[in-house]
């Protein structure tokens, strides 16, 4: 048989997930050094994924023919 779930564990996850949600909605809120470096790194981030992703939109097809080049194979000489 299947043993039940401790439902003590549970809620322990789903307070300190829910405490740490609140404290980072606080933190948002106040705007301090913290948040303002968190901002400009997820920014930074984000922009870095969406350049990569138009970047392999346009050059994928000549990056991905590049790697699986086929080589043109002599003819045996007889």
């Amino acid at each position: 048989m299947e043993e039940p779930w401790n439902l003590e564990c549970v809620s322990y996850a789903v307070d300190c997930l829910l405490s740490f949600v609140t404290e980072f909605v606080q933190d948002w809120d106040a705007n301090d050094m913290r948040v303002s470096i968190f901002k400009i790194l997820l920014g930074w981030l984000l922009i870095s994924l969406v350049s990569i992703h138009f970047a392999w939109k346009v050059y994928g097809i000549t990056v991905n023919d590049m790697y699986h080049r086929q080589v043109h194979k002599r003819s045996p000489v007889e």
